[in-house]
């Protein structure tokens, strides 16, 4: 996995605040995490995005919800490991309560959709002149649910949800809340490792730069400096 600045935070850093407070709490001790770090830090694979999967679909199926639509942002990435920019282009995955997920791609953007997802994901593609909603619709369909009740996760962007419901009338459409942050909020062993690993780093790199802050720096200086302690522990 390529660990940057932004992957490490996304893996559990609470920002250096939270990092000072929960400090004491650290399996880690922060003197003993040196440069070399992140190198001996656990990854998330496809076993860990299994069994997100499998707690996604008992939280479907505890609050009534037949499938989840979920956008660009940290639950896509959380749920599958794809990171992916938001673009006026709707993409996203669909989780059915029973079955496998599909991604919803547009098609030019099928190659390296797969080459994040794996061959092995269904994707349904979508090109210029047509409809993504409609495909949308087409996927549900093919899971044998062409209405129900539809959780839509809490970053997908109004124009994408309201294209969904007007294809979708005799849809219900709740939010996912209960199970996108339900599964979030529960911690593995091994997210909690990385959370302290995280932590710890952070609180190193931000001790080292405010001893050595000088008269006269500059909000871009002070960024220079933190990029390059953050490089000294192996995240670019």
């Amino acid at each position: 996995m390529y660990w940057t600045r932004r992957r490490l935070l996304k893996a559990g850093a609470l920002g250096a605040l939270g990092a000072s407070i929960s400090c004491a709490e650290t399996s880690i001790p922060v003197e003993t995490i040196t440069q070399g770090a992140i190198k001996d830090a656990p990854t998330i694979d496809a076993e860990d995005y299994a069994t997100r999967m499998e707690n996604a679909r008992r939280l479907m199926a505890e609050a009534g919800i037949d499938a989840t639509f979920i956008e660009c942002g940290t639950s896509l990435q959380y749920f599958s490991g794809v990171s992916w920019w938001a673009s006026e282009r709707t993409f996203g995955i669909l989780v059915p309560r029973d079955g496998e997920p599909v991604a919803i791609c547009p098609a030019f953007e099928e190659e390296r959709a797969r080459e994040q997802l794996g061959e092995d994901y269904n994707v349904y593609t979508w090109h210029e002149d047509h409809s993504p909603y409609a495909l949308i619709k087409t996927a549900f369909a093919d899971m044998g649910i062409a209405g129900g009740t539809i959780g839509v996760e809490e970053r997908a962007r109004f124009f994408i949800y309201d294209g969904m419901r007007k294809e979708m009338p005799s849809a219900t459409f709740v939010s996912a809340d209960p199970v996108t942050a339900g599964c979030r909020i529960i911690k593995s062993k091994k997210e909690q490792e990385l959370q302290r690993i995280a932590n710890s780093i952070h609180i190193k790199v931000y001790e080292a730069v405010l001893t050595n802050l000088e008269e006269g720096w500059t909000e871009d200086d002070t960024s220079r400096a933190l990029a390059a302690e953050f490089q000294k522990y192996g995240i670019p």
